[in-house]
């Protein structure tokens, strides 16, 4: 019985949990069998690659075009220290184009190399992770533009978006909030934590432009007052989890507030005599009612 026989006889999901069982040198070795085996290996061989090394991360960007485009999920982050503009730019020069999950934390590389990789990919991504990396207008932009179609997690904690005059200088998102049907918005977890750049209008913006958020974390944004925050939650009719940690402004009587202001608010984080802390639902009760009002 031949190879392209045998295949024939095996169901599709057999066939990929045998898959799913091997090694990266054993799908290298599985494509060398035959034309039929080499474009099945290829999708796994591609689909979620490893890189953990400076060398691995330079050889990954030469693999062909057709190779690329099978790859779903790329994660640099491992390889941070090591990755380039030169390394993004082949990747969009070589149409990596179906990304629905890319990891680019603490990628010390600038923004337009981050851009031409995620307009790529606009109408695909579901999750983005840029912690700690340098964004400008036009990153928020494509943001935007993903978040209308698939994109539901976003980390944009410790990032500085640029132009802006000083490190702290706010930024209000409106690339990434406005200009969109807020009914269309897929976000539903958005971090914000260590943003400096964060204000009473971010918050704004956040709650008019992103209305399907569930999880928001704005740990350590210095800027916030309580009134902001407590209208964010209130018109936040899906959010089920807010990080307030290391906010100035939430004593434990405001969390506890915070859970009044939101039926479905389930969880509050934040930060009580220098220790984190938080308050559930089920435990509002706990709390006396003059505590409530005591803001």
């Amino acid at each position: 019985m031949t190879c392209r026989s045998m295949l024939d006889c095996l169901p599709m999901e057999l066939i990929d949990k045998i898959l799913g069982k091997l090694s990266m040198m054993e799908y290298a070795a599985l494509i060398h069998v035959n034309r039929t085996w080499y474009a099945i290996a290829l999708q796994w061989l591609y689909h979620t690659p490893r890189i953990e090394s400076e060398r691995q991360i330079d050889q990954f960007v030469n693999v062909s075009g057709r190779a690329l485009q099978h790859v779903i999920e790329l994660d640099l982050t491992a390889v941070s220290q090591f990755v380039r503009d030169d390394h993004l730019i082949q990747l969009s020069e070589k149409q990596c184009n179906r990304l629905r999950v890319l990891r680019l934390s603490n990628c010390n590389v600038s923004p337009e190399a981050i851009n031409r990789l995620l307009r790529l990919s606009v109408n695909v991504l579901q999750t983005v992770l840029l912690s700690n990396c340098n964004l400008s207008s036009e990153t928020l932009e494509t943001l935007g533009q993903a978040s209308v179609h698939h994109l539901r997690t976003l980390d944009l904690s410790n990032t500085m978006i640029r132009p802006c005059a000083t490190f702290d200088a706010p930024n209000h998102l409106e690339p990434m909030t406005k200009g969109y049907f807020p009914r269309d918005n897929q976000l539903v977890e958005l971090d914000l934590s260590y943003c400096s750049w964060v204000d009473n209008q971010t918050l704004k913006n956040v709650f008019v432009g992103l209305p399907s958020i569930q999880r928001l974390s704005l740990c350590w944004c210095h800027l916030l007052e309580y009134l902001s925050i407590f209208h964010l939650v209130r018109n936040l009719t899906q959010l089920h989890i807010i990080d307030l940690r290391f906010i100035n402004a939430i004593s434990c009587a405001a969390a506890y507030a915070l859970l009044e202001a939101n039926a479905n608010l389930s969880q509050v984080l934040f930060t009580h005599r220098l220790k984190p802390s938080q308050v559930r639902r089920k435990e509002r009760m706990a709390c006396p009612a003059s505590r409530l009002v005591d803001l």
